[in-house]
């Protein structure tokens, strides 16, 4: 029996096709076993179950611009009453307990920083308002 080349080509072109399929479905059922096995997430719960809630508000810094410093309140209302006519401002004159001094400030307070500064240098043409400082400090909003 004579086997030609064609035949010879045919079969083994039909072998590699064959061998070529089964590896292939060994193949497929190895990553389907990778994909299986790999861990990717937890099942993630319903989205219903969260809560979102608004942080609380931080507080606020204020920059107060203080003026003067008297021991007693008849002193520092007439500085606040000077001060209010010179600067067309409005003045605030509070106790200070930890100072135990009449503090006059101007009023109302800033809440930028850079606006403070720059009105405190504004006083500073004033001989009286020279000494002007600010304060800084925090105010918790509700």
């Amino acid at each position: 029996m004579k086997i030609s080349c064609w035949e010879i080509l045919i079969f083994s072109i039909a072998t590699c096709i064959f061998t070529s399929c089964s590896s292939s479905s060994n193949e497929i059922k190895t990553k389907k076993k990778i994909i299986d096995s790999t861990y990717v997430f937890d099942k993630v719960p319903p989205e219903n179950i969260y809560t979102f809630e608004t942080p609380a508000k931080s507080p606020d810094t204020i920059y107060i611009i203080q003026i003067a410093a008297f021991s007693t309140l008849e002193r520092a209302k007439e500085f606040s009453e000077f001060s209010r006519v010179k600067l067309e401002k409005d003045i605030k004159v509070e106790y200070n307990e930890n100072k135990k001094l009449y503090v006059v400030q101007i009023y109302p307070y800033y809440n930028d920083k850079k606006k403070a500064e720059t009105y405190r240098r504004e006083l500073l043409n004033y001989e009286e308002y020279k000494d002007a400082w600010i304060v800084t400090t925090t105010v918790k909003n509700k």
